[in-house]
């Protein structure tokens, strides 16, 4: 984190992260679990979101959204987890084999956008759930990223990430 800190210093790159709240709309999407560390979640992500492609490309249809991952269980040097790779897709797929089409349920979200390399998002996670518990939110899921561009036609440093996380909140305002 240091060295992050010191990079970004260096290269004026330090910003801050602002956080809305919204409700957010009950979405369909075809999804495969993996359980990943972080020497394999690189190569799991790609194999996850292509196996979500190639089912949905064979069931003739088309993502109608953009591709995010829900984070289950928190994964570092140590520990491995479960992640849930998801595309939003329109109703009327029928899962197979490990892939399941379900519909995610209307919640309340407070996030923040990252942007930049993925390595770099960690300060993004910290901003958004101090603001939760300074607010007197609780988190009621786990959080998720949202991939906003493709990373095989923009730079690393022209990535966008929402970085989202359920909260026990009514919609008022954006913060």
């Amino acid at each position: 984190m240091l060295e992050y800190l010191e990079t970004s210093i260096d290269r004026e790159k330090i910003m801050p992260y602002d956080i809305a709240v919204e409700q957010v709309s009950p979405r369909t999407v075809a999804a495969v679990r993996k359980t990943t560390s972080l020497k394999t979640i690189g190569n799991d992500i790609g194999a996850g979101f292509g196996e979500l492609m190639q089912f949905i490309g064979t069931a003739g249809a088309m993502p109608v959204g953009a591709p995010f991952i829900v984070y289950w269980d928190i994964i570092d040097e140590e520990t491995s987890g479960d992640i849930e790779l998801c595309i939003p897709v329109r109703d009327g797929l029928t899962s197979a084999n490990n892939i399941e089409v379900k519909t995610l349920p209307s919640e309340t979200g407070a996030w923040t956008m990252h942007h930049g390399p993925d390595p770099e998002i960690s300060p993004a996670y910290h901003t958004l759930t101090g603001w939760i518990s300074e607010h007197g939110h609780e988190m009621t899921g786990p959080p998720r990223e949202i991939y906003l561009n493709d990373p095989t036609q923009v730079t690393e440093d022209e990535l966008l990430t929402r970085v989202e996380w359920p909260i026990n909140a009514e919609v008022t305002a954006n913060h």
